[in-house]
């Protein structure tokens, strides 16, 4: 049984502990923030806006598919009801497809790889475990912050 600052967890416990969801929306466009352009995103890795629930923050995660940018912001309260709203009405029109993948423990590969498999999913989730979300990475490339949103 694993041990944790000198007290005993279940694995249920530890289970219920690792359980995340995910809202993707996977966008008809690809964009680079940097060259301030867009265009179709056909067959090339598209755009995406996605929300990394957790029980104490959610980050909300956009990436760049031309240049694989990535930017981060988070925030509290909400749930993936509301932010699959949210997006529906700040990207009406671009979303391709929109998911809602509940993870019963993100940690688990087996797990993470049969829920994005079961939703159709190519790529893989990246887990940022130092600043504690996880993105759907479409095509497994090295995604990172090269620019910034003027707020």
């Amino acid at each position: 049984m694993p041990v944790r600052h000198g007290l005993w967890y279940s694995s249920a416990i530890l289970g219920h502990m690792n359980q995340r969801t995910l809202v993707l929306a996977i966008l008809d466009v690809r964009s680079s923030y940097l060259e301030g352009r867009q265009e179709p995103a056909e067959r090339e890795t598209p755009d995406t806006v996605q929300w990394w629930i957790a029980p104490d923050l959610t980050w909300r995660i956009k990436t760049f598919g031309i240049d694989h940018d990535l930017h981060l912001h988070h925030v509290r309260g909400g749930d993936a009801d509301y932010y699959m709203e949210h997006t529906r009405a700040d990207y009406d029109g671009l979303i391709r497809a929109l998911y809602k993948l509940d993870f019963e423990d993100y940690l688990d590969e087996a797990a993470r790889n049969r829920v994005l498999h079961d939703a159709g999913l190519h790529g893989g989730l990246e887990i940022a475990a130092e600043h504690g979300f996880a993105f759907w990475n479409p095509d497994r490339a090295v995604y990172k912050t090269k620019s910034y949103p003027e707020n």
